[in-house]
């Protein structure tokens, strides 16, 4: 923009001179003013037409998916990551008096993380679930046209492929807030996991926005994966890459978490 500006001024200033110092080498300079005047008010003209000389291209975020459908999908990841603050009480084990008594009666750290990040995981589904339909039941009454995608042949439909995510983002909250007792770092970290994720992923901003290295970054992160997957959905196109990895990022969450837990009960 600025070049554009500056190569619009370089050529006015120019012209202007140089019809001056040709009128004056001429020796017609007694209608010069007037002739400096009209000059400038023709590229006043053209200046304030330029709509006219550029043609403008409005870029989506990716290929057949409009803005609404993109930050529907950003949406319900960011909303998950954000949740998790709310269960950081639930999470953090202060007092694992209880545990110790489990694994004495045989339910060692692999079935306590088990029943817990499952449990959890319930609970996020179902506050999902009332917001996704006091969201939708609102749309309805505003009179608005939406509906959101149906099942294709080998793909997940939109809500279907809320499931994996919902387990993969309740299994990472699990994670980080076994990894302190303080309810008040867990928090934190937490808020401070979600909104870097969340940043890279492209749940602020369209993904097209960053530097390569940050949209190849990103196909690789938990939360870039579940937001491909939601937008797959939409687009029907493949999701197995997507799926997998989710499940292995579950999986490696679930791992760390049973071995933190059986390290917090050998104390």
């Amino acid at each position: 923009l600025a070049d554009m500006i500056s190569r619009v001024l370089t050529s006015s200033q120019t012209t202007i001179y140089a019809m001056r110092d040709t009128e004056t080498a001429l020796g017609k300079t007694e209608n010069q003013s007037r002739d400096v005047a009209n000059i400038n008010l023709q590229y006043f003209d053209l200046i304030l037409a330029r709509e006219e000389m550029y043609r403008k291209e409005t870029v989506e975020a990716i290929p057949q998916l409009n803005r609404m459908e993109y930050y529907l999908c950003a949406a319900v990841v960011l909303f998950l990551l954000l949740w998790g603050m709310n269960g950081t009480l639930l999470l953090t084990s202060r007092d694992l008096s209880l545990p110790k008594v489990l694994k004495s009666r045989r339910l060692g750290p692999v079935w306590q993380v088990t029943l817990e990040s499952f449990s959890y995981s319930l609970l996020l589904l179902l506050t999902l679930s009332l917001t996704v339909f006091l969201l939708l039941f609102g749309v309805r009454k505003a009179g608005l046209d939406f509906a959101l995608p149906g099942p294709a042949e080998e793909n997940l439909s939109f809500l279907l492929a809320m499931l994996p995510i919902v387990f993969s983002t309740a299994q990472l909250q699990y994670l980080l807030c076994q990894l302190s007792d303080s309810p008040i770092v867990n928090l934190l970290m937490m808020l401070i996991v979600s909104l870097v994720l969340g940043y890279l992923s492209g749940c602020f901003y369209f993904l097209s926005y960053f530097p390569e290295e940050i949209q190849r970054l990103a196909g690789y992160l938990p939360t870039g994966m579940q937001l491909q997957l939601l937008q797959n959905s939409i687009l029907r196109l493949p999701q197995k890459a997507q799926l997998s990895g989710l499940l292995l990022y579950t999986g490696i969450f679930w791992l760390c978490s049973c071995l933190i837990r059986g390290h917090k009960l050998k104390k």
